[in-house]
Protein backbone atom coordinates (compact mmCIF):
# COMPACT_ATOMS: atom_id res chain seq x y z
CA UNK A 1 0.00 0.00 0.00
CA UNK A 2 2.99 2.21 0.02
CA UNK A 3 2.47 3.50 -3.32
CA UNK A 4 -0.84 4.77 -2.65
CA UNK A 5 -1.60 8.50 -1.06
CA UNK A 6 -4.14 10.28 0.95
CA UNK A 7 -5.48 13.88 0.23
CA UNK A 8 -7.25 15.40 3.06
CA UNK A 9 -9.57 18.42 2.71
CA UNK A 10 -8.90 21.59 4.49
CA UNK A 11 -12.57 21.12 5.88
CA UNK A 12 -11.23 18.36 8.14
CA UNK A 13 -7.83 19.55 8.89
CA UNK A 14 -8.68 18.59 12.15
CA UNK A 15 -8.18 15.02 11.48
CA UNK A 16 -5.52 15.02 9.43
CA UNK A 17 -2.88 13.93 12.03
CA UNK A 18 -5.64 11.12 13.17
CA UNK A 19 -6.22 10.11 9.41
CA UNK A 20 -2.61 9.63 8.19
CA UNK A 21 -2.01 7.52 11.64
CA UNK A 22 -4.81 5.62 10.86
CA UNK A 23 -4.29 4.44 7.37
CA UNK A 24 -0.49 4.85 7.11
CA UNK A 25 -0.49 6.57 4.31
CA UNK A 26 1.70 9.53 3.03
CA UNK A 27 0.15 12.56 2.75
CA UNK A 28 -0.95 13.36 -1.31
CA UNK A 29 1.81 15.89 -3.42
CA UNK A 30 1.17 17.38 -6.80
CA UNK A 31 3.92 14.86 -8.14
CA UNK A 32 1.80 11.98 -6.57
CA UNK A 33 -1.05 12.43 -9.85
CA UNK A 34 -0.33 9.14 -11.17
CA UNK A 35 -0.38 7.06 -7.64
CA UNK A 36 -3.89 5.75 -6.32
CA UNK A 37 -5.28 8.20 -4.15
CA UNK A 38 -7.95 8.28 -1.55
CA UNK A 39 -9.63 11.73 -1.22
CA UNK A 40 -10.93 11.95 2.43
CA UNK A 41 -13.65 14.76 1.93
CA UNK A 42 -15.27 16.62 -1.28
CA UNK A 43 -16.02 20.16 0.18
CA UNK A 44 -14.23 22.83 -1.19
CA UNK A 45 -12.98 24.38 -4.80
CA UNK A 46 -9.31 23.59 -4.26
CA UNK A 47 -10.59 19.42 -3.46
CA UNK A 48 -12.54 19.48 -6.93
CA UNK A 49 -9.47 20.71 -8.55
CA UNK A 50 -7.06 18.15 -7.16
CA UNK A 51 -10.05 15.45 -8.08
CA UNK A 52 -9.99 16.54 -11.49
CA UNK A 53 -6.37 17.12 -12.18
CA UNK A 54 -5.77 13.97 -10.41
CA UNK A 55 -4.90 10.94 -13.35
CA UNK A 56 -4.35 7.42 -11.34
CA UNK A 57 -6.38 5.65 -9.34
CA UNK A 58 -9.28 7.84 -7.56
CA UNK A 59 -11.39 6.75 -4.46
CA UNK A 60 -13.30 9.48 -2.54
CA UNK A 61 -14.20 8.87 0.90
CA UNK A 62 -17.24 11.46 2.16
CA UNK A 63 -17.82 11.95 5.07
CA UNK A 64 -20.78 13.82 5.92
CA UNK A 65 -22.00 17.33 4.62
CA UNK A 66 -19.90 17.33 1.54
CA UNK A 67 -22.00 15.28 0.14
CA UNK A 68 -24.83 18.07 0.25
CA UNK A 69 -22.83 20.57 -1.89
CA UNK A 70 -21.35 17.80 -3.93
CA UNK A 71 -21.13 19.42 -8.03
CA UNK A 72 -23.26 16.69 -9.92
CA UNK A 73 -20.29 16.83 -12.55
CA UNK A 74 -18.33 14.73 -10.42
CA UNK A 75 -20.01 11.36 -10.91
CA UNK A 76 -18.48 11.82 -14.65
CA UNK A 77 -14.77 11.23 -13.34
CA UNK A 78 -13.92 7.60 -12.69
CA UNK A 79 -14.02 6.74 -8.82
CA UNK A 80 -14.72 4.60 -6.26
CA UNK A 81 -17.03 5.69 -3.41
CA UNK A 82 -17.53 5.46 -0.40
CA UNK A 83 -20.08 6.68 2.71
CA UNK A 84 -20.88 5.37 5.87
CA UNK A 85 -24.40 4.76 6.47
CA UNK A 86 -27.61 4.56 3.93
CA UNK A 87 -28.59 7.73 4.50
CA UNK A 88 -25.40 9.06 2.76
CA UNK A 89 -25.53 6.05 0.05
CA UNK A 90 -29.12 7.78 -1.22
CA UNK A 91 -28.32 10.75 -1.35
CA UNK A 92 -25.44 9.77 -3.76
CA UNK A 93 -27.30 7.89 -5.39
CA UNK A 94 -29.39 10.66 -6.64
CA UNK A 95 -26.80 12.52 -7.69
CA UNK A 96 -25.73 9.30 -10.07
CA UNK A 97 -23.19 7.95 -7.92
CA UNK A 98 -23.51 4.19 -6.35
CA UNK A 99 -21.29 3.96 -3.04
CA UNK A 100 -20.09 1.46 -0.80
CA UNK A 101 -21.04 1.73 2.73
CA UNK A 102 -18.09 1.64 5.51
CA UNK A 103 -18.36 3.04 8.46
CA UNK A 104 -15.42 4.75 9.51
CA UNK A 105 -13.16 6.24 12.89
CA UNK A 106 -10.48 8.25 12.37
CA UNK A 107 -8.86 7.52 15.53
CA UNK A 108 -7.41 4.36 17.52
CA UNK A 109 -10.38 1.93 17.42
CA UNK A 110 -8.59 0.28 20.92
CA UNK A 111 -10.34 1.96 23.66
CA UNK A 112 -11.52 -0.02 26.58
CA UNK A 113 -14.12 -0.84 28.20
CA UNK A 114 -15.75 1.84 30.72
CA UNK A 115 -19.11 1.36 30.71
CA UNK A 116 -20.20 1.37 34.66
CA UNK A 117 -24.10 0.84 35.42
CA UNK A 118 -26.10 4.16 36.94
CA UNK A 119 -29.78 4.60 37.86
CA UNK A 120 -28.97 8.35 37.25
CA UNK A 121 -27.11 7.79 33.77
CA UNK A 122 -24.97 10.50 31.91
CA UNK A 123 -25.14 11.06 28.12
CA UNK A 124 -23.24 13.57 26.15
CA UNK A 125 -23.50 14.80 22.75
CA UNK A 126 -21.44 17.16 20.87
CA UNK A 127 -21.61 20.19 18.55
CA UNK A 128 -20.49 23.39 16.98
CA UNK A 129 -20.86 27.08 17.83
CA UNK A 130 -23.81 28.09 15.15
CA UNK A 131 -25.27 25.03 14.10
CA UNK A 132 -26.49 23.42 17.56
CA UNK A 133 -29.61 23.04 15.85
CA UNK A 134 -28.18 20.72 13.10
CA UNK A 135 -26.67 18.84 16.22
CA UNK A 136 -29.77 18.59 17.57
CA UNK A 137 -29.20 20.60 21.01
CA UNK A 138 -32.52 22.19 20.06
CA UNK A 139 -33.92 18.92 20.94
CA UNK A 140 -32.41 18.14 23.90
CA UNK A 141 -33.41 21.57 25.72
CA UNK A 142 -36.84 21.07 24.51
CA UNK A 143 -37.41 17.42 26.04
CA UNK A 144 -34.25 17.15 28.82
CA UNK A 145 -36.62 18.18 31.32
CA UNK A 146 -38.92 15.05 30.67
CA UNK A 147 -35.79 13.25 32.11
CA UNK A 148 -34.89 14.31 35.22
CA UNK A 149 -32.80 11.56 36.27
CA UNK A 150 -30.47 11.86 32.89
CA UNK A 151 -28.10 14.70 32.80
CA UNK A 152 -27.16 16.04 29.50
CA UNK A 153 -23.33 17.33 28.16
CA UNK A 154 -23.42 19.32 25.43
CA UNK A 155 -19.78 19.90 24.52
CA UNK A 156 -18.53 22.56 21.76
CA UNK A 157 -21.28 25.32 22.68
CA UNK A 158 -21.70 27.42 25.55
CA UNK A 159 -25.45 28.11 24.80
CA UNK A 160 -27.16 31.23 24.58
CA UNK A 161 -26.35 33.83 27.83
CA UNK A 162 -24.49 30.40 29.28
CA UNK A 163 -21.09 30.56 30.27
CA UNK A 164 -18.12 28.31 30.12
CA UNK A 165 -19.22 24.56 32.64
CA UNK A 166 -22.89 26.35 32.83
CA UNK A 167 -25.87 24.43 34.40
CA UNK A 168 -29.11 25.26 32.84
CA UNK A 169 -31.34 22.28 34.93
CA UNK A 170 -30.29 19.01 33.96
CA UNK A 171 -28.61 20.38 31.01
CA UNK A 172 -24.61 21.02 31.73
CA UNK A 173 -22.80 22.90 28.59
CA UNK A 174 -18.67 22.42 28.71
CA UNK A 175 -17.81 24.37 25.66
CA UNK A 176 -15.15 24.01 23.43
CA UNK A 177 -12.99 21.05 25.40
CA UNK A 178 -9.49 19.65 24.57
CA UNK A 179 -10.03 15.82 23.38
CA UNK A 180 -7.54 14.14 25.75
CA UNK A 181 -10.26 15.68 28.42
CA UNK A 182 -13.39 14.94 26.52
CA UNK A 183 -12.00 11.34 26.44
CA UNK A 184 -11.43 10.91 29.96
CA UNK A 185 -14.68 12.73 31.08
CA UNK A 186 -17.02 10.31 28.77
CA UNK A 187 -15.58 7.15 30.14
CA UNK A 188 -17.78 7.96 33.07
CA UNK A 189 -20.84 7.88 30.92
CA UNK A 190 -23.75 6.13 29.60
CA UNK A 191 -24.47 6.76 26.13
CA UNK A 192 -23.41 9.48 23.32
CA UNK A 193 -26.40 11.05 21.60
CA UNK A 194 -26.39 12.28 17.81
CA UNK A 195 -29.39 13.55 17.01
CA UNK A 196 -27.65 14.71 13.29
CA UNK A 197 -30.65 13.81 10.51
CA UNK A 198 -27.62 13.79 7.76
CA UNK A 199 -24.37 12.38 9.18
CA UNK A 200 -21.22 10.24 8.67
CA UNK A 201 -20.63 7.69 11.04
CA UNK A 202 -19.59 10.41 14.20
CA UNK A 203 -16.31 9.90 16.36
CA UNK A 204 -18.78 9.98 19.53
CA UNK A 205 -20.98 7.52 18.50
CA UNK A 206 -18.06 5.26 17.64
CA UNK A 207 -16.44 5.79 20.70
CA UNK A 208 -19.34 5.30 22.63
CA UNK A 209 -20.11 1.91 21.04
CA UNK A 210 -16.41 0.76 21.51
CA UNK A 211 -16.08 1.86 25.34
CA UNK A 212 -19.22 -1.04 25.99
CA UNK A 213 -21.84 2.24 26.53
CA UNK A 214 -25.03 2.47 24.66
CA UNK A 215 -24.87 4.63 21.96
CA UNK A 216 -28.43 6.48 20.68
CA UNK A 217 -28.40 7.81 17.16
CA UNK A 218 -30.84 9.38 15.10
CA UNK A 219 -29.39 7.52 11.58
CA UNK A 220 -29.38 3.04 11.55
CA UNK A 221 -26.44 1.65 12.87
CA UNK A 222 -26.32 -2.16 13.63
CA UNK A 223 -26.04 -2.62 17.45
CA UNK A 224 -26.87 1.43 17.83
CA UNK A 225 -30.37 1.97 19.44
CA UNK A 226 -31.79 4.72 16.86
CA UNK A 227 -34.14 7.10 17.57
CA UNK A 228 -35.72 9.03 15.12
CA UNK A 229 -38.32 9.87 16.46
CA UNK A 230 -39.69 11.03 19.91
CA UNK A 231 -40.92 7.72 20.91
CA UNK A 232 -38.14 5.56 19.97
CA UNK A 233 -35.93 8.59 21.39
CA UNK A 234 -37.85 8.34 24.96
CA UNK A 235 -37.61 4.56 25.21
CA UNK A 236 -33.76 4.74 24.57
CA UNK A 237 -33.24 7.16 27.34
CA UNK A 238 -35.32 5.24 29.66
CA UNK A 239 -33.91 1.95 29.54
CA UNK A 240 -30.26 3.66 30.12
CA UNK A 241 -30.78 3.39 33.70
CA UNK A 242 -31.47 -0.68 33.75
CA UNK A 243 -28.27 -1.10 31.40
CA UNK A 244 -26.45 -3.66 34.19
CA UNK A 245 -23.53 -4.59 31.65
CA UNK A 246 -21.15 -3.30 28.95
CA UNK A 247 -22.35 -3.30 25.35
CA UNK A 248 -20.14 -5.95 24.84
CA UNK A 249 -22.24 -7.23 21.51
CA UNK A 250 -22.04 -3.63 19.55
CA UNK A 251 -17.97 -3.53 20.82
CA UNK A 252 -17.35 -6.77 19.59
CA UNK A 253 -19.28 -5.52 16.39
CA UNK A 254 -17.53 -2.11 15.61
CA UNK A 255 -13.98 -3.43 16.25
CA UNK A 256 -14.20 -6.10 13.74
CA UNK A 257 -16.49 -3.78 11.20
CA UNK A 258 -13.95 -0.87 11.47
CA UNK A 259 -11.42 -2.62 10.85
CA UNK A 260 -13.00 -4.45 7.95
CA UNK A 261 -14.12 -0.83 6.83
CA UNK A 262 -10.56 0.17 6.93
CA UNK A 263 -8.98 -2.65 5.19
CA UNK A 264 -11.65 -2.45 2.15
CA UNK A 265 -10.77 1.39 1.68
CA UNK A 266 -6.93 0.45 1.33
CA UNK A 267 -6.80 -2.67 -0.38
CA UNK A 268 -9.20 -1.99 -3.18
Amino acid sequence: MSDKRIRISPSISNFREKLLARTGLKEYRIYDIFRSCIFFGLYRPSDYFWFVLHRGKRKVFYCGSDILRLPKWIKYFKATHYCENEVEQKALRKLGIEAKVCPMIFDDVKVPVSFKPSKKPHVYLTTHPGRDKEYGVDKVEQFAHLFPQITFHIYGSLGIGESSGGIKGNIIWHGFTLENEFNEEIKNYQAALRLNQFDGFSEITAKSALMGQYPISWISYPHITGASNAKALRLALNALSKKKEPNYEARKYWLKKLNESLWTILTE
